[in-house]
């Protein structure tokens, strides 16, 4: 089973550090780490103390303001054009997208949604017989 990389974000502006699982986990203020996705949410749902100071306050440093966030490694990849083109209206098949356009101008523009964009359709079929 494929293990899933997220980013474990300290969004407090001190550094914060905790023992989780046996080892030390230092995330820098406003800064993240990778961590795999089922121990990242461990992570946030472990419990931390707060630190008080000598007048019983806590202090900011000891907040835990951990957020997890997913990564999109597919975010990074090319986008591919389409192998075919089909109309969304009966299904049809085309080569590519000049003969998918004349297909929807000739069958289908009465029955566009988008009225501004059946009209604009409309004049320049017109043009293009003239």
């Amino acid at each position: 089973m494929a293990t899933t990389l997220v980013r474990v974000w300290n969004d407090n502006v001190f550094p914060f550090r905790q023992v989780f699982k046996d080892k030390e986990i230092v995330i820098g203020a406003k800064k993240c780490v990778e961590m795999e996705e089922t121990e990242a949410h461990e992570f946030k749902s472990a419990f931390s103390p707060i630190v008080r100071d000598a007048d019983g306050q806590p202090t900011p440093e000891s907040y835990k303001m951990i957020r997890v966030e997913k990564t999109d490694k597919s975010a990074h990849k090319p986008v591919v054009a389409p192998s075919e083109f089909a109309c969304q209206a009966c299904g049809l098949k085309f080569v590519n997208k000049k003969e998918l356009e004349t297909h929807i101008d000739s069958e289908h523009i009465e029955q566009l949604a988008d009225k501004d964009e059946a009209d604009k359709r409309r004049k320049r079929n017109a043009g293009d017989k003239a």
